[in-house]
């Protein structure tokens, strides 16, 4: 028969194991302290797990390096669609749903991360397949949990979907393209029709100083009305056509 006790004299756990023998009863102690220790912190961290994982919005994960395992919290449901309990918890149940073209990458990133003993952290921006087919554009941040050797041995992290803001960003960058597009254009125009313009209008002040010579009979006063008319008119229909070209644009 083998039972567990703690000894509150010494403050251990023993393990007990009693068996018959030619001498009646045979009775053996193993320390088993550190053990129990052991699965109190990893009860306590799994607790803590669950509570952050109910509390954020974010797909929370827990990835136990030495024994590939995976663990995910309710936003994974929530974000993507997936039904967490139905999840068998390996890391292929992340690696599958990365997009293709993302896929390389995002694996070399993070066995890079864990393999490297001075990184503690870990983060990757990738596309990723929801349950519904769509994809979505996430952020994905690790912390590397090592042992006293640094070895890794488990990865805490938090998946967010970010796809509203990439939208957003994407946007933005169209919208000021189109800008620079346009100011470019209004450039063009203006360095053209600016040189277009000064033609009728340096007739018209050459005209319009040939009426103020007082020597100008009224025959050729009339006649330097009419050139100045038609250069108005010309003038009239350069700027109609500056407006047009800037209406274009929007």
């Amino acid at each position: 028969m083998t039972f567990e006790e703690f000894y509150s004299a010494l403050k251990v756990w023993l393990e007990v194991t009693v068996y018959p023998s030619n001498a009646g009863l045979s009775v053996y102690f193993k320390d088993i302290t550190r053990r129990k220790e052991s699965d109190l912190r990893l009860l306590h961290s799994n607790e803590r797990f669950e509570k952050v994982a109910e509390a954020t919005h974010d797909a929370i994960w827990d990835w136990n390096i030495l024994e590939d395992t995976l663990y995910w919290g309710a936003g994974f449901g929530n974000l993507f669609g997936y039904q967490v309990e139905k999840i068998t918890p390996t890391l292929k149940s992340w690696t599958n749903h990365i997009h293709p073209e993302d896929r390389k990458q995002v694996l070399q990133s993070i066995y890079g991360a864990i393999e490297n003993p001075n990184q503690s952290n870990w983060i990757s921006e990738y596309r990723y397949q929801k349950n519904d087919s769509t994809i979505a554009n996430v952020i994905d941040r690790g912390i590397i949990i090592r042992d006293e050797k640094g070895n890794p041995i488990r990865m805490l992290g938090a998946m967010n979907d970010i796809s509203e803001r990439k939208k957003f960003e994407i946007s933005r960058l169209e919208y000021i393209r189109q800008i620079e597009t346009q100011n470019e254009k209004l450039k063009s125009i203006a360095w053209t029709q600016s040189h277009i313009v000064r033609a009728p209008l340096a007739r018209m002040l050459a005209i319009m100083n040939a009426i103020d010579d007082n020597n100008r009979d009224l025959d050729d006063t009339l006649m330097w009305l009419k050139h100045l008319r038609d250069s108005a008119n010309e003038l009239d229909e350069i700027i109609k056509d500056v407006v047009e070209n800037a209406q274009h644009l929007t």
